[in-house]
Formats: C-alpha cells, sequence, structure tokens
C-alpha cells in the first residue's frame, strides 16, 4: 500500500476513496483499447468520435423535442381512449434508442389536467 502525502487534495481523495470502494470495478470497456486510438492514419479520430457522438446526440434531441411537441396535442383530447391511441402512435414512430412512452403515466397527467381544466371553469 503506497503511504499517502501529508495533504492530498480534495479530487485525487475522492477518486482514491472511490476506487477503494471499488466504485471503478468492472466499467464497461474496462481493459478493453479505445476505439480508433492508435491508428496512425487518422490522427483526428477522437474528433471526428466526438463529431459522430454529437450528431446522435442532436438527433435524440430533435426527437425528444418533436415527442414533447407532439405531447402537447394529447392533453386536450377528449377520451381516455383517444389518448391511449395517440401514444401508441407516438410510441410506434420513435427512433431506436428511446424509450417509449409510458401509456399510464401520460394517462395520469392526461386525468390530472382534465380534473383541474374541469375545476378552473365557472
Amino acid at each position: 500500500m503506497h503511504e499517502r502525502p501529508e495533504f492530498e487534495p480534495p479530487v485525487e481523495r475522492s477518486i482514491r476513496e472511490a476506487i477503494e470502494r471499488g466504485d471503478f470495478a468492472d466499467l464497461p470497456g474496462m481493459g478493453k483499447p479505445i476505439p480508433g486510438a492508435g491508428t496512425r492514419d487518422d490522427a483526428l479520430w477522437w474528433v471526428r468520435g466526438r463529431l459522430e457522438r454529437q450528431r446522435h446526440a442532436d438527433a435524440l434531441h430533435d426527437a425528444r423535442t418533436q415527442i414533447e411537441r407532439r405531447l402537447g396535442d394529447v392533453w386536450p383530447l377528449p377520451t381516455e381512449f383517444e389518448v391511449t391511441a395517440r401514444v401508441a402512435e407516438i410510441n410506434a414512430s420513435l427512433p431506436a434508442g428511446l424509450v417509449p412512452l409510458d401509456v399510464a403515466d401520460v394517462l395520469d397527467t392526461w386525468r390530472a389536467m382534465a380534473g383541474a381544466r374541469r375545476h378552473s371553469t365557472p
């Protein structure tokens, strides 16, 4: 075991404690090479990977924005049947990587909003 220095910066202490607790054990990709690292043909491998990840993140953000917009059309629907059907349509159109909307959760929110509308109108 290594002897600790008299003053250990807080960040270093946090990292050491996390290692001792095993927080970094069995992480995905542990012991595997970084994809694209070490190739002499592409000095910008990391930059290209980052741009690709950003492209995917932007696409998911656009999809989430579209889902939120489409959910805005769900709230004024008059019946649970129509809400359920619309949520099924939204779920069927989701791109890979997005978790489908939970119909029960959407219905609970719709019911609460419908109840608030009933109580707010004279």
